[in-house]
């Protein structure tokens, strides 16, 4: 069955609503990219306008407890013509900064996959299962581990739920 494709204004209305939603809920959204933001020391923007509205919105500090040695977590919602595409990232950069010598990058990757992954995986597991969502490791210039996957346009009310069972895992 082929997903309903959605025009560019029931979309804009879509993320509106889903950020309507998140702030109600406490979430802190942003159309700024808090990863980008972050790789070059730039501050989020304080004041968005209405023409700073695209089809991502970002939420910044998920509640994602300190427990391992991320450096920063990201959500990003992208709204796409027939789906609504959901990232949860945690990112591992400054254990990799300056590391050029390609053993200890791979202590690094073991030590991320022995130690630091197992404290968050059971609960990302638990949840990447509840809600049909994939929850990954990728090994590039950092670490970064992602919940992510695809929701209905028609059901946006899912990516709500999701992020209260991200905050009621560590509550």
């Amino acid at each position: 069955m082929k997903a309903e494709q959605h025009s560019e204004e029931e979309r804009r209305q879509t993320i509106l609503k889903i950020k309507e939603d998140l702030e109600r809920e406490g979430f802190k959204t942003t159309w700024q990219d808090p990863f980008f933001a972050w790789i070059h020391g730039t501050p989020l923007d304080q004041k968005e306008s209405e023409h700073s509205i695209g089809d991502t919105l970002y939420i910044s500090n998920p509640p994602v407890p300190k427990v391992t040695s991320f450096d920063l977590t990201a959500v990003s919602i992208q709204i796409h013509p027939d789906s609504i595409y959901f990232q949860l990232s945690l990112y591992y950069c400054k254990e990799l900064e300056d590391v050029v010598d390609g053993n200890k990058i791979n202590e690094i990757y073991n030590y991320h996959a022995t130690k630091w992954t197992p404290k968050i995986d059971s609960d990302f597991n638990d949840i990447a299962n509840e809600f049909s969502r994939q929850w990954e490791t990728e090994h590039d210039e950092y670490v970064e581990d992602s919940l992510y996957g695809n929701f209905s346009v028609e059901s946006p009310d899912q990516i709500i739920s999701l992020m209260r069972a991200i905050k009621k895992c560590w509550l």
